[in-house]
Parts: structure tokens; sequence; C-alpha cells
């Protein structure tokens, strides 16, 4: 056997014994896994005085090769107060994982080298009574050594939280250990524990004040503790807060505790770009200037004072920044400032002293002091001129996406916070110049904001101020009160103001557009419901979803969320509109609107085009024209995603029409086509019928006068007589939104038998009793039914039997004398009646002979047998030479 058969055969050997290695340990892992968990819970548990919930354990060995590791997966602690009852958490995570050396477990000897922490938090509590949530662990039996019977080298965490919340002296300290390690020998009595690594101060909170916020931090220390006397001593050490560097020293002790943290000489730059931008804008828009700032705060307590007792001071001298946007400065910046807090905050006080810098909008000065962080109280004097977006830039704010502007204020001001602002003295004047103003999740933007403001107590004068939101303008001038309450949240705002405008789009005055809305599944009020008072509005336009309103004014009052216009004109579609309009919100997002309204000359056509022919395609703008007088009772309500709710809509609408007009027409194009039926050409004559069909494609009238009513989704026309170029009829009918209509119509016969109303013997006149047509057209508009009208041609007759019976009655009445006590017969009364002439000449020998008759008109019935005569007359003159002439007279 050659030496590289040897070599092959030996690695085949070593492979096949590592894999049955691999195997068979996975083997023994897998069947004694139960066994391994279950010696090592056990073990563990012994240390603790309350339980540990957990929903499964496991055992890893590859993953942490060449050590041994138990999970626990979803563990959970519940609070440890020793008196009180409380279903909070100690502790809770998403996997505690506890690595082992497999041959100490072999042996017995449970010492966890590393214990980690995966996704979780632990809440240290201190109740208000001072007792304590974290005293789990039970003492060792060896307590003079060994403070704990089980061996812990190190703990490590990853994305998990540590949160101490002391309720007893109002203090709280929030953090996020990204990836933090503590190691030490913890089993003896006195070790150093070792702590390095990232994360992140959420928040220290001292009472109502936060101290610090969201704040990396790094840190690579050690601390001395003594586990039976129970000191901890942190000797001074360097940690990076925002990269700016700090020195902690201290100790803590169970009795008292003093710890402290210092920077002196920070340049200001630094101190500004690290502290107060944002992190993804330190690059771009890092401030430069020169200037120190000092810090020291101290953390202490003692048996003599039990509560925590915290004491900061700061100061910025000689300070000088160059802002990088537009490269503006601010120079002979220096203040003062302390912070002190003993754990009681009714106490707490922060005093800003001696503000003092020069910047483009000019010198600035101020104290400020706030006393009392539960109820707190504000004092202080400020005079000068602000740069709003350098104010922005160095002390952002989370509501504000973006603020410029100049802004110059005097002012002196005490005011006590409670549930409501109560305005000690409040005295000054403030200006506003060129300010624009942006916040966040709000698609506006406040541009060029001017005006002067005179501070009086809560009420604000304003004179003259403007401002642009999107694309619209404003111009405001009144007075408003309450102001400060309405500015926390906690009172009504008070409004007497004026507001004058060139445009006003009404989708620029919400915090979100209507796509947003509709996108949002959740709704807000939109009304005001926190402002009260009145507003005079002039507007020369308001737009509103593809709708111009013109020349607005009138009298706003609000209320309650209720906006109401006691009296308000304006113009839409070329109509001059007055009336009285109220919008009030029963739900968010959903408004309901009452309006009487009028108009003496509403133009149809420009109305049509204005409102999209009214979302209908029977009648639009350019077949139709006219004016009319309307007078409107309007309700309805409004959702302002999908808009008018059609079907709880109610209308009362009276409107006369003049010198109106329609043409082409479709659905009078059916009426004219339902009569091309072999009956209807033997009866009317296809002549007649296709006369009628080209008279209705342009119908005009001079007057017509109804009142229109909308309910439930359904127009209705009262029976109404239209007198037109085309014919004389009588209309009514039903349309409903869903385009099923059901309408009625009636006309004398020989409107369709083209009968000449200047006829060759004179004007005919219609005394009513002629033949009618009866015409039904119903079903959906864009198939309708066009059928004879029976039940309206009963319904005639029997009106006019009940017409005939009181005819009757009437000459009763007069001609004899009955019904004498009966008011409800009236008498017939004589009326002078048309007179025709008849002049007949007999030209056969020559001679003029003159016959002149005078005859009363006749009714209907015996008019035709005067016609035959006259006809027969005419035939003999035809014959005999004989002229007739027929006179109006």
């Amino acid at each position: 056997m050659t030496v590289k058969e040897k070599l092959i055969k030996g690695l085949k050997w070593s492979l096949i014994s590592m894999v049955s290695i691999v195997l068979l340990t996975t083997l023994l892992i897998y069947l004694f896994q139960d066994r391994i968990c279950n010696a090592v819970i056990s073990e563990v548990g012994k240390q603790f005085k309350e339980p540990v919930y957990f929903e499964s354990a496991d055992v890893t060995f590859w993953s942490t090769f060449p050590n041994l590791a138990i999970n626990l997966n979803e563990v959970k602690v519940n609070d440890a107060f020793p008196n009180e009852k409380s279903q909070g958490k100690l502790l809770k995570a998403e996997r505690i994982r506890m690595v082992f050396n497999p041959i100490d477990l072999w042996k017995e000897n449970y010492h966890i080298r590393v214990v980690e922490l995966k996704n979780g938090a632990l809440n240290l509590r201190t109740s208000k009574s001072g007792a304590t949530n974290y005293n789990i662990l039970q003492a060792s039996e060896d307590s003079s050594s060994n403070p704990l019977a089980v061996k812990i080298s190190s703990f490590r965490t990853l994305n998990f939280e540590v949160n101490y919340l002391n309720a007893a002296d109002q203090q709280d300290i929030k953090t996020s250990l990204e990836e933090m390690t503590f190691s030490g020998n913890m089993n003896d009595l006195k070790f150093d524990l070792k702590a390095k690594g990232r994360f992140h101060l959420n928040e220290i909170e001292s009472g109502a004040v936060v101290l610090v916020k969201n704040k990396p931090v790094e840190v690579d220390l050690s601390m001395n503790i003594d586990a039976a006397s129970g000191n901890i001593s942190i000797p001074t050490t360097q940690l990076l807060i925002a990269s700016i560097p700090f020195s902690l020293g201290g100790i803590y002790t169970p009795d008292s505790m003093d710890i402290s943290l210092n920077a002196t000489s920070l340049p200001l730059a630094e101190v500004v770009n690290k502290l107060s931008i944002e992190t993804a804008k330190k690059e771009i828009d890092a401030y430069k200037g020169r200037g120190t700032v000092d810090f020291n705060l101290n953390i202490a307590s003692n048996k003599s004072q039990p509560h925590t007792t915290i004491d900061c001071n700061f100061s910025v001298k000689n300070g000088h920044l160059q802002e990088p946007v537009k490269n503006t400065h601010i120079s002979q910046l220096s203040l003062k400032g302390s912070y002190h807090s003993n754990g009681i905050p009714q106490q707490d006080r922060l005093h800003l002293s001696n503000i003092h810098f020069v910047s483009v909008a000019g010198p600035f000065k101020g104290n400020i002091f706030i006393n009392n962080f539960v109820k707190p109280s504000i004092q202080g004097s400020v005079k000068g001129g602000l740069d709003l977006g350098i104010v922005n830039r160095l002390y952002s704010n989370p509501y504000v996406e973006k603020v410029k502007g100049l802004a110059k204020l005097n002012a002196e001001f005490n005011l006590q916070l409670d549930k409501e602002v109560n305005v000690q003295r409040i005295n000054g004047d403030l200006g506003l110049t060129n300010v624009w103003f942006k916040a966040n999740n709000d698609h506006r933007t406040f541009e060029n904001i001017n005006g002067n403001f005179t501070l009086s107590g809560s009420m604000v004068d304003i004179q003259g101020a403007t401002l642009a939101v999107n694309n619209s303008d404003l111009n405001l001038d009144g007075r408003l009160g309450n102001v400060y309450n309405y500015l926390s949240g906690k009172g009504n705002l008070r409004v007497d103001c004026a507001i004058t405008s060139r445009n006003i789009h009404v989708e620029d005055l919400g915090k979100t557009t209507k796509e947003e809305k509709k996108d949002n599944a959740g709704k807000q009020f939109v009304l005001p419901r926190n402002i009260d008072g009145k507003i005079e509005l002039n507007a020369q336009k308001i737009s509103y979803d593809n709708h111009l309103f013109e020349q607005i004014k009138g009298t706003l009052s609000i209320q309650d969320g209720t906006l109401n216009f006691p009296s308000l004109s304006l113009r839409n579609g070329g109509a001059d509109i007055s009336g009285v309009l109220r919008i009030s919100e029963d739900s968010p997002e959903h408004l309901l609107i009452n309006a009487q309204l009028n108009s003496h000359n509403l133009q149809f056509a420009p109305m049509f085009r204005e409102w999209n022919n009214f979302e209908q395609e029977v009648i639009t703008a350019h077949q139709i024209s006219g004016t009319a007088q309307a007078e409107v009772q309007f309700f309805a309500p409004f959702d302002l995603v999908g808009g008018i709710d059609l079907n709880q809509m109610n209308v009362s609408a009276h409107v006369k029409v003049m010198n109106g007009s329609l043409r082409n027409v479709s659905a009078l194009e059916e009426v004219a086509s339902s009569l091309k039926t072999n009956a209807g050409k033997l009866l009317l004559g296809k002549k007649n019928i296709d006369n009628f069909e080209r008279n209705l494609t342009n119908i005009s009238f001079n007057t017509l006068e109804n009142t229109f009513v909308i309910k439930q989704g359904v127009l209705t026309i009262p029976n109404m007589r239209i007198e037109s170029n085309a014919m004389d009829l009588e209309l009514s009918g039903t349309h409903s939104f869903e385009q099923q209509i059901d309408y009625r119509i009636k006309f004398d016969l020989r409107e369709l038998l083209g009968e000449d109303r200047d006829a060759e013997f004179g004007k005919v006149i219609d005394d009513g009793t002629g033949a009618k047509i009866y015409l039904r057209m119903h079903g959906h508009l864009d198939n309708p039914i066009i059928e004879w009208d029976k039940s309206s041609r009963k319904q005639d007759i029997k009106e006019q039997l009940v017409h005939e019976k009181e005819t009757i009655k009437s000459i009763l009445k007069t001609e004899f004398g009955a019904f004498k006590n009966d008011t409800t017969v009236r008498e017939i009364k004589e009326e002078k009646e048309i007179k025709e002439v008849v002049k007949i000449n007999f030209n056969s020998k020559k001679e003029d002979r003159k016959t002149e008759s005078v005859k009363d008109q006749t009714p209907s019935s015996k008019e035709g047998k005067m016609k035959s005569k006259l006809n027969q007359w005419k035939s003999e003159q035809n014959q005999g030479n004989v002229s007739v002439i027929v006179k109006k007279g």
C-alpha cells in the first residue's frame, strides 16, 4: 500500500469517526435533552423565590460549540412586591439562553458561563410606599463566601430594555441595551463587574421634566461590587453620550447614593450638533462656531433625605454659531441654567437666566423660571427678535417638520398650568414677518405669515395678519380669547374676527386631503368642536371639488362643532344666491347640511355646466337655456369621502322659469316615436306626426312655474301646464336617482292634427271639450315604456263629472234660485263674448247686397253645424261667383 493510499484511508476513517461522533452526540443530546433541561432548570430554579414561567425549553450544542446551551423561550417573571398586588412583569424575554461547559454539567457543576437575554425587558420598580419588585433571589446557605449557589460569569443582552421606574420619587430611567456585556466573578462576595457595549438612553424623567431623551451611549467601565454590604463603587471613568465625553463616578450604598456626571469646556458647536440636530442631518447641516459649555449633574440621597435629589447646573459662555443653510449667525450667546429636584415634583424648579444672543432678527434677552412641575408656574420676561428657523434647529419639536421666518417679542408673563391655563399676567406684543410653517403628517404649508399681535391676559388682538395656506390666502383682523387653554387642549377658543380672501380652496383648510381620507380607515371630526364665536367672511372666490363660489359674504357663527350662516350671499354658476345655511357634524366626517336659499337670476346653461349636469345625461348644459327664480329648502347628509347621500336628501324647490328652451332632448323624441304606430298614423296622419316630431326638437316656452320635491331619492313633479311653441300639455310624474321614471302627459288631440289656430273662419277657441291624448312614460330612462295612460283618463272623466255637476247646480241657482243657502254653489256671471260678423256678396247680377248677421258664439257641439253651413255657402259662391268674407269682430 502506497503512502497516498494510506493517507486517503486514514482520512476516510477519520471522517467516518468524526461523522459518527457528531451523529452520536446529536442523538444523545436529542435523547437526553429533557433530562438535561430538567436537571439544569431544577437547580437554577432553586435560586428564585418567585416562580419563573416559560413556554418551552430546548438544548443547543452545535451553534454554541464547544459549549452547550439551555434555551428558555417566552420567559416571564411577575412583580415581587412583598405586600402589594401587581399585575406587572418584572422580566419578560423572548429567549434566555444559559451557556455551560458540557464537562461541568457532567460533573453536576452548574457554572453558567454566559446568560444571554434577547428581545425583552427588565422593569425595576419602586412603589409609592418605597417597596421594590425585584427581590426574587434566594440567599445562599453559605452567605459568608458565596452569595449565589449557581455561579454566573457574565450577562449579555441583545435588544433588551432595562427600565428603572421609581414612583416614590417620580423618577424614571428608560434604556435599550442594544449589545451589552456584564462580566465578573459574580459568585464572589467582592468582585469587579465590567460593563461594556452600546445602549440608548431613551429617557431620564424627573417629575414632569424630561432631562434626557433618545441619546446613544457607549460605555466601558468597571464597578466594584461588595455583595456582603450591598455597596457599589464606580471609579471615575469616561462614557460617551451622543459621542460627547462625560466623566462618571460615584458610590451607591443601601442607605445613600452620590453619583456625578460632569463635562467642562465642551465645544458649543459640538454640543449643538450632536445633541440638537437629527443624525441624518449632521453631516450636511453641522453648525460651526466657538464658545464653551459646562455641565455638572449630581444625583444624591441619604438617610436624612430619603428622596433622591438631582441638581444640575449648566452654562454657555462666549457663544458664536454659524447656521449652515443660510449662513446666518448667532453671536454673543450666553446663558446660565439650573435644575433642582428633591423627589417632590411640586418643588422641582428650572431656571434659565441671563439669556442673551444676537441674530439676524436683532438682539434678544430674557429670563425664564419654571417651578412646580405638577402644576407648573412659568414666569419671566423676553425682549428681542428670534430667527424661528434657527430656534427650530436648535430645539427640534416632534410635531413640527419645518419653520422659518422672523419673530419680534416683547412681553412679561406669569402663567399657572393646571387643568386650565391660568394667566396671572401677560402683556406684550408679538410681530411675525415672512413666517413659513409646516407640521408633520400634515399636507398644508402655512406661508407668508405676517402680522402684529397684542397679548393681554388670555386675549390676543390681531391687526392686519396675512397668511397663505397652500393655494389659499387669508387676511385676519379681530380678537381671540382663552388662547392658552385652547393651545394646551383644555378649553375652547373664543373668536370674534373678520376674514377676507381673494381665493380659498376648501381642501387646503383640512389636515388631510380627500385622497388621504379615502385611504385612511379611521375617521376624525373635521368641524372645530373647540372653537366658539363669530367670523365675518368676505371672499372673492371659494372652490371645492371643482365647484366655484364667488363674491361670498356672510356672518359665520361657530359653536359645538356647528357652522351657522344666518345671512349669506354668493354667486355660483352665474346666479346670485342668498339665504341661510347651517352645517353640523353628527359623526366623524359626516355632515348635515340645512339651507334656505333663493335666487332671482338663475341661468340654466351655466348652472348645468357648473354642477356637471347634476350627474345626469337626460338634459345637458348645451340642451337647456332660460332664466329662473327659485326658492329652495334643502337638507342632505354629506360624507367627505362619499359625497351627498341622495337617498336621504330632502329638497323643496319652488321654481319659476322664464324664456326657457329645450333642444334635442332624447326623452321627448321617444314620445314622438311612440306615436309612429299603425294606429297612430291612421288616427293622426304621418305628416302631423313628423311635424310634431320636428317641433319637439326645439321647444320654447315663456313661463313655467311649479314646486319640485326631492325625497328618498325621488324627484316628484306635481301636475303643471306647459305652453310651448310645439304644443300645450300637462305634465306630472316622478324621476328617481336610479333613473327610474314615471311621467304622465296629457294634451289635446288637435295639438297633433296641426289645426291652424287662426283658422279661415276666425280664431278657434278651445273650450276644453275636445278629444284628449293621455300618455304614460315609465321604466328605466335608457329604455322607457310609452303607453296610453288609461288611469289618468278615467281620473279626468271623474273630475269632469264633478265639474259638470257643479255647473248644473250653478245654472239652477242662477236661473231658478235653487241652492240659495249653499254658499259653495256659485252663480253664473254673464261674460262678454267674442262675436263673428259674416258678410256675403252675391255678384251674379253685379249688384252688391250685404247681409250682416251677428251670432253669439255657440258651444262646440253646434260649431260643426255652422261650419257645414258656411262651407255650403262657400261652395255655392264658387259655383255662382259669390264671395264670402269673414271678419273678426
